[in-house]
């Protein structure tokens, strides 16, 4: 299971050449990759992407808010923050859905880095 970041789907979609939209390709094409709802949320909201684009988005299989999810974000951000870590929310909110469900995280944005102290796997 492997989700992708909001700037991975961007540069896949502006059909830029990079490691990390590579894998993204292999993972669609291997039906293996899942949507974050924060990640999708982000992507609706885009004005660069088309209708169909984002009706594309919206068929892809979703993982899951599970219960207590809102509570796991806050001390997940609250434990960042404590070791001087930037934790931005929607971050916090991707990284989570990730870890709720063991996928691992396409993305190029150094941020997330900062996640794989409390288990986040970067694809």
């Amino acid at each position: 299971m492997i989700v992708a970041d909001t700037s991975t789907w961007i540069n896949f979609y502006q059909g830029r050449k990079m490691r990390e939209v590579e894998i993204l390709g292999e993972a669609l094409q291997a039906k293996i990759l899942f949507m974050s709802p924060p990640v999708l949320c982000e992507l609706l909201a885009s004005k660069t992407l088309s209708k169909e684009d984002k009706q594309n988005l919206i068929q892809l299989p979703r993982l899951e808010i599970l219960n207590e999810y809102w509570e796991r974000v806050g001390f997940l951000r609250n434990t960042l923050l404590e070791k001087g870590l930037k934790a931005r929310t929607m971050d916090c909110l991707i990284a989570q859905t990730c870890l709720d469900h063991k996928a691992k995280l396409i993305s190029n944005d150094d941020d997330f880095r900062h996640f794989s102290s409390v288990g986040l796997k970067l694809a």
